[in-house]
């Protein structure tokens, strides 16, 4: 594994313990680890030995699904996961326990959360956070670290909002931050958009 602090580098697995191929792979600098999103639940791995050191599965954590689609660690260190069926969670570990005091739903955030289905998950340099359903994209500002409410957007495919997602454009593939220009950058399956 080389991987530098920036989150930069080539993930190679095939260490004891790897289950599961990886949907997504992020480092937190805080703690030195890898989190890896895979079908199987969450992984948190040690780049240095290449080991798993743990699982987080609906049985031994707060998730609502063991498939695992997107990991990001937010700007205050809380781990943000997007799951197939189970929705978003947002969660912190401490002594091997993962603890998801936040979950959004299918209805959530004011009615605009349309799935549990969350594909892919951003955050911009202000807080908000970016959720990427199978056919919207969710934007959601909260007032504090607890969650609490201050606003939310919906764009989706085909609403004629003029939000650019056109009805060709169903499945929210990926978001991607450029951290330097502050902009976030959507793939969907049929073109990249930059949220402007």
């Amino acid at each position: 594994v080389n991987v530098t602090a920036g989150g930069v580098g080539l993930v190679g697995f095939g260490g004891t313990g790897n289950t599961g191929l990886a949907n997504s792979v992020v480092f937190d600098a805080t703690i030195g680890k890898l989190w890896v999103a895979t079908s199987t639940g969450l992984q948190r791995m040690d780049p240095v030995t290449r080991n798993v050191e743990i699982v987080y599965t609906t049985v031994n954590s707060d998730l609502q699904s063991n498939l695992v689609n997107e990991v990001i660690v937010l700007a205050d260190g809380t781990l943000a996961v997007g799951t197939s069926g189970g929705g978003a969670a947002f969660c912190v570990e401490s002594f091997f326990q993962l603890t998801c005091a936040v979950t959004f739903q299918d209805g959530d955030l004011n009615g605009q959360l349309n799935s549990n289905n969350i594909r892919t998950l951003g955050q911009l340099a202000d807080g908000t956070l970016l959720i990427g359903t199978s056919s919207c994209l969710v934007m959601a500002q909260f007032t504090d670290a607890g969650f609490g409410t201050n606003s939310f957007r919906e764009y989706c495919d085909g609403d004629g909002g003029g939000d650019g997602l056109s009805a060709n454009n169903n499945v929210i593939i990926d978001i991607t931050i450029d951290a330097g220009r502050d902009q976030a950058w959507i793939a969907t399956d049929a073109r990249a958009h930059r949220l402007v």
